[in-house]
């Protein structure tokens, strides 16, 4: 009987044994890998800068065409109200005359800010996108409201 009690207690002691050991090393393979060398901390930073600035140089030449197809819509708009003006009264000629005048200033201002976007570096484009957007939407709004309001004239009537 003593000799199974002893046995007993000399297992529980090795499972406890091992245990223990066995604890020690798991909080060893735990801990933080040693910090990597400053040079693949450095490399990593240049990796990071190089694919921010390539995400914004894409930005910006995405930006740029959709601008520039806008500004080609304008065109196409200010063309649609001047053929309109050939058929209108007089009165509605120098309206649409007024129009065509302030819409050209509006694409002219947009056209500016899209140059200043396109000689913009990578870094600052971001600063005149802003504005460029708010002139494109100045433009596009008076167009909008300008072929609402002339939309009838000089339109033949169906056939």
């Amino acid at each position: 009987m003593k000799c199974k009690s002893l046995l007993r207690m000399g297992a529980w002691s090795v499972v406890l044994t091992l245990a223990v050991a066995g604890c020690g090393k798991k909080e060893s393979a735990g801990r933080a890998a040693d910090p990597p060398p400053l040079e693949k901390v450095k490399e990593g930073a240049r990796d990071a800068v190089a694919s921010t600035k390539e995400f914004f140089v894409e930005q910006k030449e995405r930006w740029q065409k959709n601008f520039s197809a806008k500004l080609a819509e304008f065109d196409k708009q200010l063309e649609e109200l001047k053929d309109r003006s050939s058929a209108a009264s007089d009165k509605t000629k120098s309206e649409l005359a007024r129009a065509v005048e302030i819409l050209q200033k509006k694409k002219a201002a947009a056209a500016r800010k899209l140059e200043q976007l396109k000689s913009s570096s990578a870094d600052a484009w971001r600063d005149v996108k802003a504005g460029a957007e708010k002139a494109f939407a100045e433009a596009e709004q008076a167009f909008k409201e300008a072929l609402g309001r002339f939309k009838n004239e000089g339109q033949s009537a169906p056939k």
